[in-house]
């Protein structure tokens, strides 16, 4: 196979674009707090913040309907030419609302749109040229930047856009993403974004606690998801994420935002946490995360979902050691196993999902023990016939059925 040098220099030039890209974007969602002084300050500027936005949120999603939700699903109607990007117009709206969302709070993720944002930043470097195989790698090694996930990257490429296993597709994708995260780890280093070791494996009575509360949790957030989408043919309802912003910003902070705040007071408290704080907690960002992600605000799905989980596995943790003789050292596995078991039981992925789990945390070493119940809830979710939740908003949105608005 002979590769020109100019295709090199396309990959290699996408490479350091993406690595710049969403460094920065990560730097703006998760290291910089830029919108701290608003969201901490006079509650009626907060409070008027988050109300214009709405309704900035409310035009944008109208007059450019590529940006609204995640982006995996609009990546997919592109790559099977239902769907048309402008990157020109549509990058920069995609790249500073989701900024804004996850910034003043909204219970919203960044995984799915850096996905798209590296597709745009794909569409660019081809100045309208087609090449759908240079576009998923640009996407994929933007999902790995951001969180500094290359192989839950490559397997999601599979499992949710059936990459072909081409030497060239492979080898393009092995250097776009080697120079960008070349680039992100030099600015962020190798550490794991989640600080959960896993030392003991949780009892089998715990475990089979949490594979039920997961299928439970999983299935009644997909389609609660779906189903409080079509309320939001009611333009006034855009203003209810903002004004559940605000009421969580004074009663649980700890759930604002996509969930590395939930996280880090779960690093923070481990199992000190009281339960009756763990379920609350558990509640509140499974129902704020629910009507923040149906409004079609630009947001992603995998982080609030990740965080329900890990709430998941540490609410059965704290459970467990109470009333199952559960040994404290297994605290941190309920949190990782709740991370992948809810991941598999919405997304359907179970490859990603475990090793989504794993590199989030470090834990490499468990990825047997976890892919092995991920394929198991994959497995019976597919019994049921259950579908995966973006497979389910591409439909909808291949259609324009008017009565779901992300």
């Amino acid at each position: 196979m002979k590769v020109s040098f100019a295709v090199w220099r396309q990959w290699v030039i996408a490479g350091i674009l993406i690595g710049l890209s969403i460094s920065l974007f990560k730097m703006l969602l998760l290291d910089w707090d830029v919108f701290k002084r608003l969201t901490t300050g006079e509650p009626l500027v907060y409070f008027g913040a988050l109300v214009l936005s709405a309704l900035m949120m409310q035009y944008f999603k109208q007059r450019y309907p590529m940006i609204r939700g995640s982006g995996c699903p609009q990546l997919k109607g592109v790559l099977i030419n239902r769907l048309e990007m402008r990157p020109e117009t549509e990058l920069p709206l995609k790249f500073g609302s989701v900024v804004l969302m996850n910034g003043i709070g909204v219970s919203v993720g960044s995984a799915g749109p850096a996905v798209q944002i590296g597709a745009y930043l794909g569409q660019l470097i081809l100045k309208g040229r087609k090449d759908n195989d240079f576009l998923l790698n640009c996407a994929m090694a933007s999902f790995a930047v951001l969180y500094g996930i290359p192989f839950a990257a490559v397997a999601f490429s599979v499992e949710e856009y059936q990459m072909k296993l081409k030497l060239e597709q492979l080898l393009s994708l092995a250097v776009v993403m080697s120079a960008a995260l070349g680039i992100r780890f030099w600015l962020f280093g190798f550490s794991p974004t989640l600080q959960f070791s896993m030392d003991r494996y949780p009892g089998w009575q715990g475990t089979v606690l949490l594979f039920a509360m997961a299928l439970t949790i999983g299935i009644m957030f997909k389609y609660g998801l779906l189903w409080t989408g079509k309320l939001f043919v009611w333009k006034s309802m855009i203003l209810l994420p903002f004004v559940l912003t605000f009421y969580f910003s004074t009663r649980l902070p700890q759930i604002l935002g996509g969930g590395i705040e939930l996280f880090s007071f779960m690093e923070d408290q481990s199992a000190s946490i009281l339960f009756e704080t763990a379920v609350i907690l558990l509640l509140g960002k499974f129902v704020f995360s629910i009507i923040c992600l149906s409004s079609g605000v630009p947001a992603g799905v995998f982080l609030p979902t990740l965080a329900i989980g890990g709430i998941l596995g540490s609410v059965t943790a704290l459970y467990s050691l109470e009333y199952l003789s559960e040994s404290i050292l297994a605290y941190n596995s309920y949190v990782v196993l709740g991370i992948a078991l809810i991941c598999t039981a919405i997304f359907r992925r179970p490859f990603t999902a475990a090793l989504l789990a794993v590199e989030l945390t470090g834990n490499f070493g468990w990825l047997p023990y976890i892919l092995l119940l991920a394929i198991l809830m994959n497995g019976l979710l597919k019994q049921f016939g259950d579908r995966p939740l973006n497979e389910i908003l591409l439909e909808k949105l291949l259609d324009e059925d008017l009565t779901i608005d992300y």
